[in-house]
Formats: structure tokens, sequence, C-alpha cells
């Protein structure tokens, strides 16, 4: 959704431009055509032929410059519609998600709540100790991937900045906690610290969630 956003934008910047462009170009024609009549009007002649034939290229030139100015003010009209929409569009996309960190958010909601949860199933040997082990192991390296994940630059800088920081509090996290998959089953003290240390990493996301307004609903779905 946001990269179609991304191509309006880019639609109505362009349009603008052109609009713009054309604006300016038929603003000075008039002033050439503003400088003929002048001219024109400050002619001096005793042949009525000739007087006549200055009058009808004065009533043309300034018919001429009327149309234009019309055409100006319609354009001009049409550029503030277009920079109105552009800028509301665009700080809409600055507070949109795009489709791959939309994508990146769903699956990392996901990776913390699981990693979560095997950290208490390891805790309390609620779970095979191979298998547990194995998913932590499993779901800290999925984690510490996370660093390569950045937010897009379309994003505003208060967006990308929670956004990363979240990206690297989960690579953090996974990085600390990939070495020691083996020491969590059965051990409360280990648990309780990674799981303070989830908290701070969910206060992080819950930055991420209110800037872009996220409706968590439709990540617990996915």
């Amino acid at each position: 959704m946001v990269e179609e956003l991304e191509l309006v934008l880019i639609g109505l910047l362009t349009a603008l431009i052109v609009m713009v462009f054309f604006s300016f170009w038929l603003f000075f024609r008039n002033v050439q055509v503003t400088k003929d009549i002048q001219r024109l009007n400050a002619r001096s002649t005793n042949s009525g032929r000739k007087k006549k034939k200055i009058r009808q290229t004065i009533v043309k030139l300034k018919r001429i410059k009327h149309s234009r100015v019309k055409k100006m003010i319609i354009l001009m009209s049409l550029s503030v519609t277009l920079m109105a929409s552009s800028y509301a569009l665009k700080t809409h996309i600055s507070r949109s998600l795009s489709g791959e960190n939309g994508d990146t958010m769903a699956q990392a909601y996901y990776l913390i709540r699981n990693f979560e949860e095997q950290v208490d199933l390891a805790a309390t040997k609620s779970e095979e100790e191979e298998k547990v082990t194995r998913n932590i192991n499993y779901l800290a390296t999925t984690m510490a991937s996370y660093g390569v994940y950045t937010a897009s630059y379309l994003n505003s800088e208060e967006g990308q900045l929670a956004l990363n920081k979240y990206y690297d509090a989960i690579k953090e996290l996974g990085i600390n906690n990939a070495t020691m998959a083996n020491e969590f089953y059965g051990n409360s003290i280990l648990a309780e610290e990674t799981q303070e240390d989830i908290k701070r990493l969910k206060a992080y996301e819950q930055k991420v969630v209110d800037y872009y307004q996220i409706d968590t609903s439709i990540l617990e779905k996915k």
C-alpha cells in the first residue's frame, strides 16, 4: 500500500513541477507582451491605416495577455491544490510502515512473544530440555539478524528513529541470548534477567506501535 502511495506522490510532484514551470513560462511571455503593447502605444504615426493596424495589434496582444493570465490563475490554483495534496500524502506516508517494514514488524512481534514463552518454559522445565533449548537458540539467532533492517527513508525522522531503535534492541536481545541457549533450562535467575530485557524491548516496541498507530490485534493474527 505504501509503495503505491509513493508512486502517487511522485506523480503529484511531477505534475506540480510541470505546472509551476508552465506558469512561469506564461508569466515571462506576458511580460514581453506588455512591453510590446507599451512600445506600440508609444509609436506615433500620421497614417490612418497604420494607426488602425497598431490598434488591432494592441487589441490582439491584450487578448493574448488576458488569456494567459486566466491560464496562470488556473495553473496556480491547481498547483496550490497539488501542493496541499502532496504534503498531506507525504505526511501520511511518513507515518505509515512500508510493506517490508510492516512484515518485519509483524515477524518481530511474534518472535519476541514466542521467545518470552520459550524462556518461561525452560525456566520452569515445562517442556523437554532439548526441544526448548533448540527453540530458544533458533529464536535468538533470528532476532540477532534484525541488525540488517532499517526504517524506510520516506518515514519521518522521528519514525525512523523509533523503528531503528526497536530493530537494534531486537538484535541485541538476540545476540546476548543466542550463545546462552543451553543455560536457560531450570535457570530462573537467568530467565528473570531476560524477562527484564524483554520488558525494555517492549517499551521500544510500544513507541513504534503508538507512532505508526499499529493495530496489534492484526499483528497477533499474523
